[in-house]
C-alpha cells in the first residue's frame, strides 16, 4: 500500500549535449511500512540549441540532412 507520493522538480543540467538542458519529473513513493521508498521518472523535457546538438552528432559521424526551425521570430510554431 502506498502511503505518500512527492513530486520534487530537478532540473537536468546536462542533456547529454554540452549548452543544452531539460527537465525531469521524478516521483518519491514511499510503501505503507514507512522504510521503502521508490523513486519513478513520470515524464522528462529536453531542449536543445540545433548548432550544438548538430556539432555532438557530427562527433558520432552524423551529418544534418536538413534542420526545420520553429518558435518565435516569425518562424512557424509546433501547435
Amino acid at each position: 500500500m502506498v502511503r505518500s507520493v512527492h513530486v520534487p522538480p530537478k532540473m537536468a543540467l546536462s542533456a547529454g549535449v554540452p549548452g543544452c538542458d531539460g527537465f525531469d519529473a521524478i516521483d518519491c513513493v514511499k510503501i505503507l511500512d514507512g522504510r521503502s521508498e521508490r523513486r519513478f521518472l513520470m515524464w522528462r523535457v529536453r531542449r536543445y540549441d540545433p548548432k550544438l546538438l548538430s556539432e555532438s552528432l557530427a562527433d558520432l559521424r552524423w551529418r544534418t540532412i536538413e534542420r526545420i526551425d520553429c518558435g518565435p521570430d516569425g518562424k512557424k510554431t509546433a501547435a
